[in-house]
Parts: C-alpha cells; sequence; structure tokens
C-alpha cells in the first residue's frame, strides 16, 4: 500500500500535474475542432430513446453551438403511435427546440419516414401538420437547412419565417411499383 505523504507518491504527483495540464490544453483547443468539422448523424430507429429532444441535457450548450452539419433521420412511428394517436407535444417541441439551439449549425436535413401508413394517421396528420410545422420557424442559424416529408401528399407550400427551410417529399409507398 502505498501512502499519500510517501515521497514516491509526492514525486508521481508532481510529474502527473503538468502531464493533466497538457492533456486539458489539448482538449480545450480540440474540442471545438472535434465538433465543428465533423458530419453528426441521428436516428430515431436506433434502440432505445430517440435522444434529439434530450439533446440540451447531453451534450453541454458551448459544444451544441460548435456543431455544423447535422442529418436527422426521424422515423415518424416513434412520433405518431399505430393507434394515431401523438405522442406527447412536448416531445416534438423539444426536438425542435434542441436544432433552435444550435447556433452554430450550417447545414440540417430532416428526414421523416414512414413505411407505411397507420390507421388514423391521415387525419391526425392533417389535424396536426400546422401545429408541427410552426416550430421550424425558430430554427433560423442553417444557411441550409431540408425537411423531407415522407409522402407525396405532405403540403410542401409552408410558412417558415425568417428560418432557411426548404420542405420537399419523397415519395412514399402509394407510388411505389
Amino acid at each position: 500500500m502505498v501512502s499519500l505523504n510517501s515521497p514516491s507518491y509526492s514525486r508521481g504527483l508532481k510529474v502527473s500535474i503538468p502531464l493533466l495540464k497538457t492533456c486539458r490544453q489539448i482538449y480545450s483547443e480540440g474540442i471545438k475542432f472535434l465538433y465543428s468539422s465533423n458530419h453528426f448523424k441521428i436516428s430515431s430507429r436506433a434502440r432505445g430513446k430517440f435522444l434529439l429532444p434530450y439533446l440540451p441535457q447531453l451534450v453541454l450548450p458551448q459544444r451544441l453551438r460548435h456543431i455544423r452539419h447535422l442529418h436527422i433521420s426521424w422515423d415518424l412511428i416513434s412520433c405518431f403511435a399505430s393507434t394515431g394517436r401523438a405522442i406527447p407535444d412536448i416531445y416534438l417541441v423539444g426536438a425542435w427546440e434542441s436544432l433552435s439551439l444550435m447556433k452554430g449549425l450550417r447545414v440540417l436535413k430532416v428526414e421523416w419516414k414512414l413505411e407505411h401508413i397507420q390507421p388514423g394517421f391521415l387525419n391526425l396528420w392533417h389535424h396536426r401538420k400546422g401545429w408541427v410545422f410552426e416550430h421550424i420557424k425558430t430554427i433560423t442559424a442553417p444557411a441550409m437547412f431540408e425537411l423531407i416529408l415522407p409522402f407525396s401528399f405532405c403540403p410542401l407550400d409552408i410558412y417558415v419565417g425568417d428560418s432557411n427551410c426548404v420542405v420537399r417529399a419523397t415519395f412514399g409507398p402509394e407510388n411505389r411499383h
């Protein structure tokens, strides 16, 4: 057992402090580059919860501000249950709010996916689409912001305020041959 008062421990401690300071300096200088130079991809198909609404609690605010490129693959089944009931509004609002906090974001691609239409989805979609799109207006940082909707019946003439969001639709199952 080594005593904290032993000479060998104090010699090791003296060596460790400069090393720790050097590591901290490397970390401080490199972390901004790490976040700003990489392309991040988040998918709701990953196991467990879709973490986008919780991103501000998981990543420090200064780190969120350094992220420049983000691609989100968002399965709408995670938003609309098979019964046609929506998940709690706080979840969707939290997701959009998380994105609006990312002030350094330059390229944002949000791709909503839906493999097949669940019963009641169309009614729910038409009832809630205005509310869902209302929060896009708060995401103003990205110079390139693309929202890809899952079906051709989705509205494309959405007012996005000061956001640079471009909305387009993919062809869903109803258009596949």
